[in-house]
């Protein structure tokens, strides 16, 4: 069934939405060998689907083309596919393995019949892909421009824009070779061939405006499709600049979230959809109505102020630049859980002199300058290291932590947070100088809590790997137990070395796992506190957890520990192997026992965390000793065993030969 009446439609368009497929982070569609292909941003791959029916075929890793880095463009000559990609460490730009000179982006690529064509910077063509020469095309600021019926009240307002001076972005030859090209900062449509260049612009809000034009294909030989990032629209026109009509994600009146390519197959139009992590495909239909008047509040209606074109607007203006048009940081936007970067359209709930976004949000620019101005600052290393820049990065309105601290005050509290840990305070630790957030934080593309790396990795780059736990488990079971089990950074005291215990909202650390020996503490002898003894390195009752265990330490032998306070005692028994025992107690179940290293230790025998008033903290509880003896040595002669037993343990103690 055909869609429902268009989108603010000056012509009859129906559109029928023929399927969808689900890709990550969509950010390129190009049909090329019978085959549509689509770059996912979120998986670094190129997705090879039939068009007619969306089957995915295969997705292909970018290093299957012999590239490196992220795909930038992708085009189509002669059945074989053309891609360029932009390697951010080395910042090369290549195009199916030639590498280009400079480092601007390659925005897009389309093909003539003899030549390959490029939008960079500028405009270049070669032959071969390997030399590459300018195309002499003026900015579209300085190209005439075609009379058109109808001036609006958002003609030529973009001439007031100094970066509204001709950025190109999409193009494509046409059957002539003259080429067709998108400027999406203008909203303009540029012709050109080696003789004469015009343009028509639609820059604005209203009905038949583009805000933001990014996609651009040929719907056929008479109509320009033209997918719009800002009014989350497709619209149609014909080669004079005519408005024709808009349909949705849905075909009718539903936005997009972020179509920012299309591309035709026969009649079938397909559009990638970034931050829906979709690709969409329509079959559209176009024909002539009869006009009929329109009212004056129906000419004035502003487009833009859709809902769903309101709300993420900011970020969507931000992106307009970011997804490859100026800058390529694609990624950082991708519509996914497992995002990680700092979150955006959040309230701030304490007085900032930031800016906010409506209603006291936060957005990009509340922490980048959009206008790129940037204050004289300070930048903090990995490890302290502090240096003085005339210019923040990355447009920063103040230097960090001093842009951190204006949200979040109560991280700054130096009694009570990592922040401003000075070099070599902690007892046993060698710990760098912590002065800034950036040392363990990374606002965009970073781990749980934004962190820069995994919180053991990035602990143990000031704590060292001594510091990793060797006698607590990791990981315990099937979850991990990092730092951040037992430590928190921020809201803890240093004085307890950051113990989550010891925060505002304090929790429990070992007894929050090991619930069941909360019941003994206080109890048993070994788990008594003492109130006359010195302040303990951690805080509660738990404190007397850390008597006999350190979990940062090599885990020592439990008889060693035992004996450790217990010097009135012998390890005589204690050291035997199981193996001798084995033999002795046939029959009866050894599975239970507690071994270390397969050998016997004190407490196989005995439990530390027993009740009081059970004898000898033996096991298993509430049993007398001989019951204990049993596990191992069997009913047999149990009794003369343990009579023997005790006789021989006192002739030792007298010195004497058992």
């Amino acid at each position: 069934m055909l869609g429902s009446a268009p989108v603010f439609a000056d012509f009859s368009i129906h559109a029928k939405r023929l399927y969808e497929v689900e890709i990550l982070g969509p950010s390129i569609v190009e049909p090329c060998g019978g085959r549509l292909w689509v770059y996912s941003v979120g998986k670094k791959e190129l997705w090879e689907i039939e068009p007619e029916t969306g089957k995915v075929i295969t997705q292909h890793p970018v290093s299957k083309f012999q590239l490196s880095g992220v795909v930038t463009a992708l085009g189509c000559k002669d059945q074989k596919l053309l891609v360029a990609s932009f390697d951010k460490s080395s910042r090369t730009v290549q195009v199916n393995g030639h590498v280009l000179s400079g480092e601007s982006l390659v925005r897009d690529i389309f093909c003539g019949t003899s030549s390959y064509t490029i939008i960079r910077d500028k405009i270049y063509q070669s032959k071969n892909l390997k030399a590459w020469t300018e195309v002499p095309i003026k900015s579209s600021a300085d190209i005439p421009k075609k009379k058109q019926e109808k001036e609006h009240y958002f003609s030529n307002w973009q001439d007031q824009f100094l970066v509204a001076r001709g950025s190109y972005f999409r193009g494509f030859v046409m059957p002539d070779q003259s080429l067709l090209l998108l400027d999406t900062i203008r909203a303009a449509v540029i012709t050109y061939d080696s003789d004469h260049a015009e343009k028509w612009e639609s820059w604005g809000f209203r009905k038949g405006n583009l805000l933001f034009p990014k996609g651009f294909a040929m719907l056929n030989s008479n109509v320009l499709a033209i997918s719009d990032v800002g009014l989350k629209l497709i619209s149609f026109f014909d080669h004079e600049g005519r408005y024709l009509g808009s349909l949705g994600a849905d075909g009718g009146e539903q936005r997009f979230g972020y179509p920012l390519d299309i591309a035709v197959v026969g009649n079938t139009l397909v559009s990638v959809d970034f931050f829906a992590n979709k690709l969409l495909a329509f079959q559209v239909e176009i024909k002539p109505e009869k006009k009929t008047k329109v009212s004056l509040l129906e000419i004035q209606e502003n487009i833009f102020r859709h809902p769903d074109v309101v709300k993420y607007f900011s970020e969507t203006r931000c992106l307009n630049c970011h997804d490859g048009l100026e800058t390529y940081t694609l990624e950082r936007f991708l519509n996914i859980k497992e995002r990680y970067n700092h979150p955006i359209h959040v309230d701030v709930k304490q007085k900032t002199d930031l800016p906010l976004w409506s209603g006291g949000k936060v957005d990009c620019f509340s922490c980048h300058h959009p206008h790129h101005e940037a204050p004289a600052g300070k930048t903090v290393g990995q490890f302290g290291n502090v240096q003085s820049v005339t210019k923040l990065p990355y447009q920063f309105r103040k230097s960090i932590p001093e842009l951190c601290l204006e949200c979040h005050s109560e991280k700054g509290l130096k009694d009570q947070n990592h922040f401003q840990i000075k070099r070599g305070r902690l007892a046993k630790v060698k710990a760098d100088q912590v002065i800034s957030c950036d040392q363990c934080h990374k606002m965009h593309q970073s781990h749980l809590h934004l962190l820069k790396k995994e919180v053991i990795g990035l602990c143990t780059t000031c704590h060292g790997s001594s510091q990793v736990p060797q006698s607590h488990p990791i990981p315990y079971g099937d979850t991990e137990v990092a730092c951040l089990f037992c430590h928190t950074t921020h809201d803890a005291k240093k004085e307890f070395h950051f113990s989550r215990a010891s925060g505002k909202a304090a929790q429990e650390v070992c007894l929050g796992c090991h619930q069941d020996k909360k019941e003994t503490i206080g109890l048993v002898a070994h788990l008594k506190i003492d109130p006359k003894q010195e302040a303990y390195a951690w805080p509660g009752e738990e404190a007397v957890c850390l008597k006999c265990h350190h979990p940062h330490d090599k885990k020592p032998h439990t008889t060693e520990l035992c004996l450790s306070c217990h010097k009135g005692r012998k390890s005589t028994h204690h050291e035997k192997n199981l193996a001798p025992l084995l033999k002795q107690a046939e029959g009866q179940s050894l599975k239970n026992l507690t071994l270390e290293e397969g050998r016997i230790s004190c407490a196989t025998c005995h439990d530390p965390h027993n009740l009081a008033n059970i004898e000898k903290y033996l096991r298993p509880r509430q049993e007398d000793i001989k019951v204990a003896c049993r596990r191992c040595h069997g009913n047999e002669g149990i009794d003369q065993r343990f009579k023997d037993y005790h006789k021989r343990q006192k002739k030792r103690q007298q010195g004497g030969t058992p």
